[in-house]
């Protein structure tokens, strides 16, 4: 039973599942933020990307920004098809969560880019990331750094097409 149970964690690290546990939701007003996770930097100084998923109970509301004191600039981005290439914008002017809906941030789509990093995020730990929503007000999620699943890309390396 013991070999079972560390090949099982065996096999979850050889396909990029981290065994480290989901941070906690977090309920703010209708808001609640779940699954919050962010990918380990590269590098001293890299970047990051953090996802979750934002259900809404209440009236419709708007992610305007978020910030760390991890790191010296944070933004909303996506990703927009630019020929064959798909590239990261900067979202301007926040992202809608529908009322009675949810807001899925996630690799491919909406996410928080996470820049110019005072010190390595390290798989296993988390990181404080502060939420800013035009009626809700702000709150601060704790988002665990991890790899989450193989084949979803990687941000944080050279050349990604941000402008």
């Amino acid at each position: 039973m013991k070999y079972l149970k560390l090949a099982a964690i065996a096999t979850c690290l050889a396909i990029g599942f981290s065994v480290v546990g989901q941070a906690a939701e977090t309920k703010h007003g209708a808001l609640t933020i779940a699954s919050a996770w962010a990918r380990p930097s590269i590098g001293k100084h890299g970047n990051s990307a953090a996802y979750m998923l934002i259900k809404n109970t209440g009236a419709a509301d708007r992610l305007m920004a978020a910030s760390t004191a991890q790191a010296g600039k944070v933004e909303l981005h996506t990703h927009i098809q630019d020929g064959d290439i798909m590239r990261m914008r900067k979202i301007v002017g926040g992202v809608a969560i529908p009322a009675q809906g949810s807001l899925a941030l996630k690799p491919g789509g909406h996410h928080v880019m996470i820049m110019k990093l005072k010190t390595p995020l390290l798989k296993g730990s988390m990181l404080p990331l502060s939420l800013t929503f035009e009626k809700a007000g702000t709150v601060t999620v704790n988002t665990t750094v991890s790899m989450q699943a193989v084949g979803t890309g990687h941000h944080g390396m050279k050349g990604h097409g941000h402008k």
